[in-house]
């Protein structure tokens, strides 16, 4: 698929002669369901990893807003393409956390990934973060379509979707979520959600604060 991508691109950058209006939309609907079927496979492989126990986590001390900044700054295109404004309130000064950078960023940015697609357009999306007791607590909400009462026990099972005519129309394979809990649960977190028909639903992550102890080890309360 790689190969493919990059002759695709190649070809629109017209690299082998020029190319029409009709021949561009074309290779760049190519170029898209690549795109879409690359994140499709990487996300079984997770799901695979998940499930089977082999999912690497590598955490480090580093800073959550880093790790907001950098997902939201990644999905600020897509919802500019439905005029939705992503707002940060993030707390100042929130301790470090051990995390795996790029695991985590992966959350965030399935959370706005989802809340973009069921979010109406002008419309937007907050993302906070706060320090509560011995935790940092993340929340993305939106004030989309929310999610049925009956469905949020179900919503972070593989392959689950709330409205199969709804997702299929946004390109939803129903791993995303699973993803987010695997991920966070790695971490010795969890995740919650709140959600109102109508009104949108809240993503709340709760990742257990750092311990650094006098040897300078770093330990995780609520460990597993």
């Amino acid at each position: 698929m790689t190969a493919i991508r990059g002759y695709a691109q190649l070809l629109t950058l017209e690299k082998f002669g020029r190319i029409g209006d009709e021949q561009r939309k074309i290779l760049e609907t190519i170029i898209r369901n690549i795109d879409r079927l690359d994140k499709l496979l990487n996300d079984i492989l997770d799901v695979s990893r998940l499930e089977s126990g082999t999912l690497k986590i590598t955490p480090e001390r580093c800073r959550i807003e880093e790790i907001i900044d950098n997902a939201v700054e990644t999905m600020e295109g897509h919802a500019r393409l439905k005029n939705i404004r992503i707002e940060k309130m993030v707390e100042y000064d929130l301790p470090d956390l051990l995390l795996d950078k790029n695991r985590m960023e992966q959350v965030i940015t399935n959370l706005l990934s989802n809340a973009i697609k069921f979010s109406n357009r002008n419309s937007r999306i907050l993302v906070r973060a706060k320090r509560d007791g011995e935790n940092v607590v993340l929340e993305v909400q939106d004030f989309g379509r929310g999610i049925p009462k009956s469905k949020l026990n179900k919503i972070f099972e593989p392959f689950y979707q709330v409205d199969t005519g709804m997702d299929r129309k946004f390109g939803g394979a129903g791993l995303g979520l699973t993803i987010v809990k695997g991920i966070i649960e790695a971490h010795g977190g969890r995740v919650e959600v709140d959600s109102k028909l109508g009104e949108g639903s809240t993503f709340r992550i709760i990742l257990p604060v750092e311990h650094v102890e006098k040897k300078g080890k770093v330990k995780i309360f609520s460990e597993r």
